[in-house]
């Protein structure tokens, strides 16, 4: 696996569609930890596959 950090010129957008109960949970959680919701859902993306360790 790479360690580099990915920057943004790297990525891909992606368009998604969310139910608007998950977009409200993120937006939830985006909020609570002060980070885009973007940055949420790949966040959760990685640890829901494996490629991060969840915070405590």
């Amino acid at each position: 696996m790479n360690d580099r950090k990915t920057k943004t010129s790297d990525t891909n957008p992606f368009g998604l569609r969310m139910d608007p109960e998950v977009r409200r949970g993120v937006e939830k959680k985006a909020f609570e930890e002060e980070r885009s919701l973007n940055w949420t859902i790949n966040d959760l993306l990685k640890q829901a596959l494996g490629l991060k360790e969840p915070l405590p």
